[in-house]
C-alpha cells in the first residue's frame, strides 16, 4: 500500500476537506446517488483526521450537489 500524504491546510482552505469527506464517504456506499472515483481516490490518498475535524460524514451534502445539478441542467435545457 502507498503512503498516505500528510495535509497541512488550515482556515478556509482546510474547509474543502470537508466536501471531500462528504462526496468521497458517499460514493463509496453500495447504494451512492453521487458516484466519484477521483474523490475516493484522493480521499484515500491522503493523511488527515477527517472525523475529528468534521464530524461523521453527512449525506445531504451529495443530495444537494445531486439536487442542484439537475437544475442546473434543467435550466440550460429549457434555455436551449
Amino acid at each position: 500500500m502507498t503512503e498516505r500524504a500528510p495535509v497541512n491546510l488550515t482556515g478556509i482552505p482546510e474547509t474543502m476537506l470537508w466536501t471531500l469527506h462528504n462526496r468521497a464517504s458517499e460514493a463509496k456506499r453500495p447504494d451512492a446517488i453521487l458516484r466519484d472515483p477521483d474523490a475516493i481516490r484522493i480521499y484515500e490518498s491522503v493523511r488527515y483526521d477527517f472525523e475529528r475535524s468534521f464530524g461523521k460524514p453527512d449525506g445531504s451534502h451529495a443530495m444537494r450537489s445531486r439536487c442542484e445539478f439537475r437544475a442546473i441542467v434543467t435550466t440550460r435545457f429549457a434555455a436551449s
